[in-house]
């Protein structure tokens, strides 16, 4: 699962840099069995099912503002 969701964050940070947006991936973070998830961010979680059971995946931005130098 690390594998597919870096996959993920990877090919999504190289289509955002084509458009100038730079963004910063963390790892991921796997549970297994139940869990509460606790951040001090807002999040956004999309719920899948599987054949393996739920996935959770919790997503969070945010917007850094950067100061352009000429």
């Amino acid at each position: 699962m690390k594998e597919f969701g870096n996959w993920i964050a990877g090919t999504t940070a190289t289509e955002l840099s084509n458009e100038q947006c730079i963004i910063d991936v963390t790892p991921p973070v796997t549970n297994e069995g139940s869990s509460i998830f606790h951040s001090s961010e807002k999040y956004l979680t999309l719920s899948l099912d599987s054949s393996l059971g739920q996935i959770d995946i919790h997503l969070s931005f945010q917007v850094v503002e950067e100061t352009i130098r000429a």
